[in-house]
């Protein structure tokens, strides 16, 4: 498998954590994209089909990305409710998409980590920069504000630090004309839709999907997955970040 780690845009030292949770980043997204490519060799040899569950919709993929978070920590849940005035009502509070407990901090203390997910596309044909760039800002905006609201509702934790992860997961498709994007254009458009905000920090893994693997849907083919990964954190001696 050809995965590629980006950490250009990835300060590790801007956030408490920032290499741990790089680590904890890279092993992730390498899960996820090991349990996809499980996933389309044992139904190729069931079906005939090498289908990859990576394309499929945000909701389709849960049981592959709690799959990946298994193979780091068994302590995980999907849809993990919290709020830090309601725990009366607990059902009716903010929910995560993912949230796990690894001791993989410093000293082996223990962090949460909180984990919004997105799906996104990128049309690698479009010879209009403007129309490459447009097509998934909304969703990154989206991701960004709502790892944002994570931190700034989330309840104190004794003795743990909390880590916010925002994936977005990007297929970068094309048909059979001409190509005038790759996937370093795409990590360039998801940096530039961080905003200014020095606590937000990018990290990106990318598969270059094989021949063999049967990623396409309607005329399309998928070129790549690029994972991309926005981190910020909360902790109790860096209070500023909230």
């Amino acid at each position: 498998m050809k995965i590629t780690l980006d950490k250009k845009y990835y300060k590790s030292d801007a956030i408490n954590n920032g290499g741990i949770v790089a680590s904890f980043f890279e092993k992730l997204a390498t899960n996820i994209f090991k349990q996809s490519y499980k996933y389309a060799t044992k139904n190729k040899e069931i079906t005939g089909r090498a289908e990859l569950p990576l394309i499929f919709s945000e909701r389709n993929i849960y049981s592959t990305i709690a799959v990946a978070i298994n193979e780091i920590t068994p302590i995980h849940l999907s849809e993990w409710a919290f709020n830090p005035s309601e725990y009366s009502n607990i059902e009716k509070s903010r929910r995560v998409d993912f949230w796990c407990l690894n001791r993989d901090g410093k000293n082996e203390n223990p962090i949460n980590y909180f984990i919004e997910i997105k799906k996104g596309w990128y049309c690698l044909n479009k010879a209009s920069n403007e129309a490459f760039q447009s097509v998934i800002n909304k969703d990154i905006i989206e991701l960004v504000q709502q790892t944002k609201d994570l931190k700034s509702i989330s309840p104190e934790w004794d003795d743990v630090d909390d880590i916010f992860l925002g994936i977005s997961i990007i297929h970068g498709y094309y048909d059979d004309n001409k190509l005038y994007y790759n996937e370093h254009n795409v990590r360039e458009n998801i940096y530039q839709n961080l905003g200014t905000d020095l606590n937000l920090q990018l990290i990106t893994s990318t598969w270059h999907i094989p021949s063999d693997i049967e990623s396409q849907w309607d005329k399309s083919k998928c070129k790549f997955v690029t994972i991309a990964g926005i981190v910020t954190n909360k902790s109790k001696d860096n209070k500023q970040q909230i």
